[in-house]
């Protein structure tokens, strides 16, 4: 005869939300976190004007408040990395200690300039967080590693790009991208998110092995690509903070609108633009709401920019 623990109805337990997750613990905190952010600074970006630099002050400021809030045990790593024909690593450290001048250089590696080494700082930005997640996994106790990989999620590491057209400068080329990206998210259980503009972003990065619900489509315009950085930071959030983190059908319309030729094929990587058309009604920046059923007790929605913990 089963025996039912008096504990269990004291157990802290998912009371809202997606169907998988009701009457479930909620995930034990993470032990590390680590959030590596790969732009595109090259000239072709002029076009979006002041959105790339706000995108690096959002993203830097975004993860300095989650940090402080969430605090995992063995820190909460960020990496800012961006890249024209050369890449710049503009921070590399703790997330909590980031400082003004931090984010002002960042906001300056941003200013548009030179040609496009995406692959080659992509995977160059992988590889040092794989490096980084494996020195915090060798510190840890035997036992701690062993409940690590029953559970995951318990270090998080995050990987986030953008660009906006045709690499001209790498060696590697989409194969080793994708080598890249298939171990990281094999081996690390890396979230990874591909953002692009005048290319097809879904074909694109499905050819670099990003899934599907992390790639986005984002406008070369002022307001889309400005929203787009900004929902790609909230993103990142929501993966630090074990949400899912795939972007909502919103956010993607927040971010581009795109018309593609009826009956065309997919474009092969960085063959023929996408179009993306901002419409009236997106020409100022829509509320981004969370995931359905992403909510608090008591119904209250979550606050995107402090995702729940």
């Amino acid at each position: 005869m089963p025996i039912t623990l008096s504990c269990l109805n004291h157990v802290k337990r998912h009371l809202t939300g997606p169907a998988s997750m009701k009457n479930k613990r909620p995930p034990a905190p993470t032990l590390y976190t680590d959030v590596s952010w790969c732009g595109d600074r090259s000239g072709s970006m002029s076009s979006m004007g002041l959105s790339p630099q706000e995108g690096a002050e959002t993203f830097m400021k975004d993860h300095k408040k989650l940090s402080n809030k969430i605090q995992p045990m063995n820190g909460y790593h960020m990496e800012f990395t961006t890249f024209d024909n050369k890449a710049s690593i503009e921070y590399n450290g703790d997330a909590r200690k980031v400082t003004d001048n931090d984010i002002e250089k960042a906001r300056n590696a941003m200013i548009p300039r030179g040609t496009t080494k995406f692959y080659d700082t992509a995977i160059a930005c992988v590889s040092r967080q794989q490096k980084r997640v494996d020195a915090v996994i060798a510190s840890l106790p035997k036992e701690t590693i062993r409940l690590m990989y029953e559970n995951n999620h318990l270090v998080a590491a995050i990987f986030a790009t953008f660009t906006d057209g045709m690499d001209n400068e790498s060696i590697a080329d989409t194969n080793a991208l994708k080598r890249a990206i298939d171990k990281h998210k094999s081996q690390y259980n890396a979230t990874c998110m591909f953002l692009a503009a005048n290319i097809d972003a879904d074909t694109t990065g499905a050819s670099c092995g990003f899934d599907a619900g992390l790639c986005m489509q984002m406008g070369a315009d002022r307001i889309s690509s400005g929203d787009a950085l900004r929902i790609c930071s909230i993103a990142m959030m929501r993966a630090a903070s074990q949400q899912p983190p795939q972007f909502t059908q919103l956010e993607r319309e927040t971010s581009c609108r795109v018309q593609r030729p009826v009956n065309s094929a997919p474009s092969a990587m960085m063959q023929g633009p996408q179009r993306c058309v901002t419409s009236p009604s997106l020409r100022q920046p829509l509320p981004l709401l969370p995931p359905a059923g992403l909510h608090r007790q008591m119904n209250q929605r979550v606050n995107l920019r402090t995702p729940a913990v």
